[in-house]
């Protein structure tokens, strides 16, 4: 799930469990409104219409109760009923006109209102009077009010839902930048920085990876630099080598020219002046000498040329 709607649900709970105590908060005060009034109505009601009844009923008989509950009509909150000694209703108040044909639902009705306080008064000629108090209008009151209350405040959970999904939107806003600047660099694209991101966060986010990306840039450089260098140091060195290899083997070829063709030819010449010198009756005395002459230099330049072979190819 994505950061931005963890937040999203997280304003939209704290909101909506506030509307919910607002809510309980309002029906609890008005339960405990509706019933101090309708107890205190129906007592002040009942005690006032009881007496009234009672002297009505002393001084004119029952015609004159009744004509004065007839006169008196609808009273606020409570019900009025006058039976015979038999039962029968002769007067009952007439519906109230307050929201008349409206009701609270009978879940929130029952959850508001109290059990009816009812009070009877026995008055002269067999008559009954029942006051008894009705709740239907106080209960109808509270409702309306926590409907109104109930709608400014889901209109305000969704302002303030789309406010908070509005900001929480801007203000993550630069981390897809973010993103998609690591991603350029994953890909090798080290020259890349991020541009200057509102918000506090953003911003050192921002200046981070720009540093960040300066380092790596400056590392992988100087790495670069280095295995160039060894690239050219290893070449260097197989050209070293292979320049002494080919070095060694014209020394080897030069030794073994030496050996093979110059050593025999000293040793031709050695041989031919040692013949000539060894010819003592065909040739003069001067002509010997100079051949043993040549031969002992033959001799020394073959020696001269078998020191110098080990030298061109040691062991």
């Amino acid at each position: 799930m994505r950061l931005r709607t963890r937040l999203n649900l997280v304003v939209a709970g704290l909101s909506a469990a506030f509307v919910v105590v607002l809510i309980a908060a309002e029906i609890n005060g008005s339960r405990a409104t509706v019933r101090e009034e309708t107890d205190a109505a129906n007592q002040v009601a009942a005690s006032f219409l009881g007496r009234l009844a009672e002297i009505y009923s002393v001084v004119g008989g029952p015609d004159m109760v009744l004509q004065f509950l007839q006169r008196l009509g609808r009273v606020r909150g409570n019900d009025i009923e006058l039976l015979t000694a038999s039962g029968t209703v002769v007067y009952q108040s007439p519906p109230a006109t307050y929201k008349a044909g409206h009701y609270a639902p009978a879940w929130f009705a029952h959850l508001l209102a109290p059990e009816a306080p009812k009070m009877t008064y026995r008055l002269r000629g067999g008559l009954l009077m029942i006051v008894q108090a009705q709740t239907s209008r106080a209960v109808l009151d509270a409702w309306d009010n926590i409907s109104k209350l109930s709608a400014i405040a889901a209109a305000m959970l969704v302002i303030v839902n789309g406010l908070a999904f509005w900001s929480l939107a801007r203000m993550l806003r630069p981390f897809s930048v973010i993103t998609a600047g690591l991603d350029r660099i994953q890909q090798g694209d080290l020259k890349f920085r991020l541009p200057r991101l509102s918000g506090y966060e953003a911003h050192a986010i921002e200046e981070a990876f720009n540093r960040m990306a300066h380092s790596v840039e400056d590392k992988v450089r100087v790495e670069r630099i280095a295995r160039e260098a060894e690239a050219r140091l290893e070449e260097r060195r197989e050209m070293a080598a292979l320049a002494d290899q080919r070095v060694d083997e014209e020394r080897r070829l030069i030794a073994h020219e030496l050996h093979d063709e110059f050593g025999q030819s000293v040793t031709a010449i050695r041989s031919l002046a040692l013949a000539i010198a060894t010819r003592g009756g065909t040739c003069d005395a001067e002509t010997g000498d100079i051949a043993r002459m040549i031969s002992a230099e033959a001799a020394r330049l073959y020696d001269a040329m078998h020191g110098l072979i080990p030298r061109l190819a040691p062991l």
